[in-house]
């Protein structure tokens, strides 16, 4: 079984990003998730040009002696090495120009001395890594874990929605959020044009490309104005552009957002490529008619929910009206969204009508179920990754396609158990190991299998493709992947050929 895996060396690199974090939190004069971030994107940058312009690799090199005393900011070499670096961000930022003109590192000389200390023989350039990209998620993930972690989507959920998307800015795609929190999403899109272009463009130039590709193609909306800088110094430690907004602050589900003019030029029926993970399980709804009266979902009737009526519309939760925002803002014909849902829009009754508007307006084209762990240990909301296209224009009448097939799977691990720990598979004689349980890769490479015509159980037997009119055949049009996954012996049962018996309870 392959996984998103991690070496001893990654293993270790993890927790020496964190202890960096801490370190940082604590001491440094840039104590907010986002400064550290960007101060800490300045180094990596620093090494990035150490190691692919003057080819010293690891950028970061020392003793075991000099060790000991860089990771406590003390002794005669702190001095020289901080010195170092910040001729080395100055030369880099001179000939990359990620940065403004005058940009310096704001840490102090013991504080950089501490970060070089724990990065010291990790290759920032490895190309079988996003070194980069991993140190910002956990930047993300331990401020979601002291803010109560609900803005945080697993990177394993968001690097496997940007292969499903097949997002590509060079091919003309843009990426929207909105519902961006501290930017996974986003980021999880930042880190994929750097993949594309070191896979089929290496060379020193890649950190320009990789910007220049960014700041034309990644666009977030955020309510909380807090949780938007955090995404935007997330983003901003990734290309240095300090000055660029890439998640803009407003109400997404507001009459006014995103009309003529509107900030990042997010308009309905424009983009290529949307992300998204609404706010789910919670009970909040909407009850301003004002807003409900845009919304074709809060015009029509559920069955049996027990909606409140507002001057002839049903209140809703903000996930559903988030749903409907999300397919208007796709380009017809062309724009895919990946958006994580509870299942309770996927397949219970009540939203029934949820479902049949989705297929008027949208081919589904995969659906991943989550597993149960995923959002855990904050919520055990049972959820999916739904990857859909924006029809050229609605069907009068949710009407199938039998040539269309629908990719399905159900992934087991996310590599953490339902507290938030790390889990790591073990080797055939039992022992721990130092690679984290998932099996997300396997997922994506059965996807591209499916998406080349072949039979995507082949490659991973948790997955499979699925008829789209058997979705039709079912009278609630349910989506989820575990209700239509393959029968024991590796055949799908058509819901036409199911035969339901019912017993008592107490039988």
């Amino acid at each position: 079984m392959s996984t998103l895996a991690t070496t001893p060396a990654v293993f270790d690199l993890e927790q020496r990003i964190r202890r960096l974090y801490d370190h940082l939190y604590a001491n440094s004069k840039k104590r907010t998730p986002g400064g550290i971030s960007l101060e800490v994107g300045k180094v990596l940058h620093a090494g990035q040009f150490i190691e692919e312009v003057r080819q010293q690799s690891p950028a970061f090199d020392f003793s075991r002696s000099e060790l000991k005393g860089l990771s406590r900011g003390t002794g005669e070499l702190v001095g020289p090495v901080a010195d170092a670096l910040r001729r080395d961000f100055a030369a880099m930022n001179a000939q990359w120009r990620l940065y403004s003109v005058g940009t310096e590192i704001e840490l102090s000389d013991a504080d950089i001395a501490v970060v070089t200390a724990q990065l010291a023989g990790v290759v920032i350039s490895d190309r079988k890594r996003d070194v980069f990209g991993d140190a910002v998620e956990i930047f993300r993930s331990q401020w979601a874990k002291r803010e109560g972690g609900m803005f945080f989507t697993d990177q394993r959920v968001t690097h496997l929605a940007m292969a499903l998307l097949d997002f590509d800015p060079r091919n003309g795609d843009d990426l929207v959020d909105v519902s961006a929190g501290t930017g996974g999403f986003l980021s999880a899109g930042l880190n994929r044009i750097r993949h594309l272009l070191e896979r089929d463009e290496p060379g020193p130039h890649v950190e320009t490309r990789v910007v220049e590709l960014a700041l034309r193609s990644i666009k977030g909306h955020e309510i909380d104005p807090e949780v938007a800088r955090v995404a935007n110094a997330t983003l901003a430690s990734r290309t240095g552009r300090t000055e660029h907004s890439f998640v803009h602050v407003g109400d997404s589900i507001s009459p006014e957002a995103f009309g003529r003019g509107y900030p990042l030029g997010l308009r309905e029926g424009a983009h290529k490529c949307a992300a998204s993970n609404p706010p789910f399980g919670t009970k909040t709804t909407i009850k301003d008619d004002r807003i409900l009266r845009t919304y074709e979902l809060a015009r029509m009737t559920s069955r049996g929910s027990g909606d409140g009526l507002v001057n002839g519309c049903y209140t809703r939760p903000p996930d559903i009206l988030l749903l409907e925002r999300n397919v208007r803002l796709l380009k017809p014909g062309e724009g895919r969204l990946a958006i994580v849902l509870p299942y309770q829009i996927l397949s219970g009754p009540q939203c029934l009508y949820v479902r049949e508007w989705l297929l008027r307006h949208t081919e589904i084209q995969a659906v991943i179920d989550l597993p149960s762990e995923t959002f855990q240990p904050h919520t055990g909301t049972k959820t999916s990754l739904v990857v859909l296209k924006r029809r050229e224009s609605p069907l009068d009448e949710a009407a199938p396609d039998s040539r269309r097939r629908i990719f399905m799977a159900l992934p087991r691990w996310i590599g953490h158990d339902r507290r938030g720990n790390p889990v790591y598979e073990r080797s055939p004689e039992g022992d721990a190991t130092t690679t984290v349980l998932s099996d997300f890769a396997n997922v994506e490479a059965a996807f591209d299998a499916f998406r080349s015509g072949d039979d995507p159980s082949m490659t991973y037997a948790q997955t499979f493709a699925m008829p789209e009119d058997w979705v039709f055949a079912d009278p609630l049009r349910r989506i989820n992947a575990l209700f239509h996954q393959p029968s024991r012996n590796g055949t799908i049962v058509s819901p036409k050929s199911r035969r339901w018996k019912t017993v008592r309870v107490r039988d």
